[in-house]
Parts: C-alpha cells; structure tokens; sequence
C-alpha cells in the first residue's frame, strides 16, 4: 500500500470508502433486509476483512507529514531510541505519566521497530471496539462499528491523534466487559495510562454503574448546556485550572481559555450548535428506546448513561482549545449508542427504517466535514 498509494491519498481513500459503507448499511437497513441471517453474515464476514485491511494499511503506513503529529510521535520515538535510555519493564512499572504509551515504544526501541508501534496502536483503534462491538451484537457488530467511523474525526484520531484514538479503542473495549470486571478495569487501566483523558470515560461508566436515572442524566446534559451558555469561558477554565492535575496540555488549554485572541484562531472552540446538535442524536436515539419505548435493557442504559455524562462533561469544557478533543471522548461511543437500539430487540415494523434514518443523520455532518468542507468534491 505504501509503494502504491501516495500519503496524500490516504483520507481521501479512506472517506470514500466510508461514504459507500454508510450507504450500503442505510439501504440494507431501509429495506429491512439488514435483519437477514444471510444478509447479515456476509456483511460480518466482509467487515471483518476490512478490519484487517485497514489496521495494516494505517499500522504499517509511510512516515509522512499528510498523517499530522505521526511524525511528532516518530520523532519522540527516535530521540528516545539515540538516548539508549529505553527499558520497557522500567517504564512501565514506573507508573508515570501515561507510562504505558512510552513502555510501548520502549519495548519496540528494544525488540521492534516503530512501524510495529503504529501497528499496535491500530489494532487497540481498529480491532479492540470490533471485539467489542461483535460482544454486544453478534453478527450485527458492523451496525455500531459502521456509525463508530461515521465519526467526524475517526480518521484523524487512526492516523494523527495516535495516543487517543489508541487509549479510546481499549476503552471502549473495557466497557464491553461490564459484567466481568477482572477483565473491564485491566484494559480500562491501560487506557488510562496510554491517555490520560479516557480517565473521563472511565468515571462516566462508574457513575452510571451506581446511577441509573436516565431521565436525570438527560436533564443534567440540558443544564450544563445552559451554563455553558450563560458561563461558558470561567465554567471551561475553572475545569482546566481545577482536573489538570499539572498536565502540561490543560494548562495550555487554561491559557487559551482565558485568551480571547487565543480563542478567535481556534475553530473548535467556543459554543458550538452543530457539536451539540450532533451529539444530541444519539441522546434522542436513546430516549426513544428506553423511555418511550420502555425497553428493558439495563447494559444499553449503561452505555446510554455513560455516553450523556462524558458528553455533558465535553459541554463544560467547550470553551477550551481544540474542545472537540473533548467532545470525541464521548463521541467514541456514540455509535454504539446510536446504532444498538435497531439490532438488540424488536419494537417498531418501522425499525430498519428508523435505523437507516439515524445512520444517516450522524453521519451527514462528517460528510459535510470531511468531504465537503475537505475539498474532496
């Protein structure tokens, strides 16, 4: 792939591919026919190929400037490497920081190489929420994972945000594992200590574990969009000032946060309608299934519950720099979210519909975002 296809072609390749996905998973939904046995098998089958495909191709892609801070983290890895202070047990028993990142690239230093590094952090991006997925559906796993890289950013975290879309894979994966938590807080920890923000997803899931209220949990999220209305720039910098606990990045987010000029040049930040309107969908995905619906489903609930609360948390914080960093925390499992009411029970004759609807409707602002607005048309 890496002789054939230049760096630059990557994204452009990748959208494509996706925007034919969706549309596939929309018509087959809208048909009903997504219900089939048959149907559904091969689009299993044919998911998990593209799975494989696409974490070798991103795993073992070029070295390039087209995939943003991948050479920041090539060129930390290389420094490290001429240092020949590298020790991966040291490293990661040190606990430090986000140890289990650096343990990783120590333990390629030694053993490896740093193209094997992208290629494990792909398979947490890539393989780690299929497992998942396929743990909650079954043979219907490619309905979620479909919506998950509908995502607007899903691209950028596989190739340029490496650190969190690795950390968000595990997690994600963590939250699978409800019921078996000698295997759910394990993963949750590595998480943790590949990003330190997926530590937000990690008490979502804890809270909505003890608290079950969803319609408290929907009145909460409706709140903190109120403050972050009428409070927005002091609520977004006394959360930076107060959770950063010294981390070098929350502290550049508090000096953006409260530097108005700052803040002009950053396009992600600021009180954001289409962030809010987008993640409302799969809110009202969830409403209409738990409360209208009156659907029994307490692992649905959780994940519902869990995804409001780290959402609500992104609400606070959207007056901070780069503020969709924060919203794509709860973003990673939107789909999921949005996509499992349609494929875990029957309620409506309309339901294939609906799902095609709702597919649709996450996904039409990513592809204003990156086919639109990228120029790719």
């Amino acid at each position: 792939m890496s002789s054939l296809v230049h760096p630059s072609l990557y994204g452009p390749i990748f959208q494509w591919v996706l925007f034919v996905l969706v549309l596939i998973m929309a018509a087959r939904c809208n048909a009903n026919t997504i219900y089939n046995g048959s149907v559904a098998q091969s689009m299993s089958s044919i998911g998990k190929l593209l799975v494989l495909a696409i974490t070798i191709i991103v795993g073992y892609r070029p070295v390039s400037y087209y995939f943003g801070d991948m050479v920041v983290y090539a060129g930390g890895y290389s420094a490290r490497e001429i240092s020949g202070q590298a020790d991966f047990f040291s490293t990661l028993s040190s606990f430090e920081g986000e140890y289990v990142f650096a343990a990783l690239a120590d333990f390629c230093i030694q053993y490896a190489d740093v193209h094997f590094m992208f290629f494990v952090c792909a398979i947490c991006y890539f393989v780690a929420p299929c497992i998942a997925c396929s743990r909650l559906l079954g043979k219907y796993w490619f309905a979620p994972y479909t919506a998950m890289a509908a995502m607007i950013d899903y691209w950028g975290f596989a190739v340029n945000g490496v650190r969190n879309g690795a950390a968000a894979g595990l997690m994600i994966l963590a939250l699978s594992f409800k019921k078996r938590l000698s295997l759910a807080i394990p993963l949750a920890v590595l998480s943790i200590g590949i990003h330190k923000s997926m530590a937000i997803a990690a008490a979502a899931g804890i809270l909505a574990h003890f608290y079950k209220n969803t319609r408290m949990y929907i009145c909460g999220w409706f709140g903190s969009i109120a403050l972050s209305a009428v409070m927005g720039r002091s609520i977004s910098a006394f959360m930076v000032a107060h959770l950063g606990g010294g981390d070098e990045r929350m502290s550049r987010y508090l000096a953006y946060a409260q530097d108005k000029e700052m803040m002009a040049l950053q396009s992600s930040s600021g009180f954001r309608a289409d962030f809010l309107l987008y993640s409302a969908v799969p809110i009202f995905v969830g409403y209409w299934y738990t409360e209208v619906k009156q659907v029994n489903d307490t692992v649905y609930r959780w994940w519902l519950n869990t995804y409001i609360t780290a959402n609500a948390f992104w609400v606070l914080m959207m007056w901070t720099a780069n503020t969709n960093r924060f919203a794509a925390i709860s973003w990673f499992i939107a789909g999921i979210v949005l996509m499992c009411p349609f494929f875990k029970c029957k309620f409506t004759a309309n339901q294939g519909r609906y799902a095609a609807c709702a597919l649709l409707c996450w996904y039409v602002f990513s592809f204003y975002q990156n086919i639109i607005r990228g120029g790719l048309i």
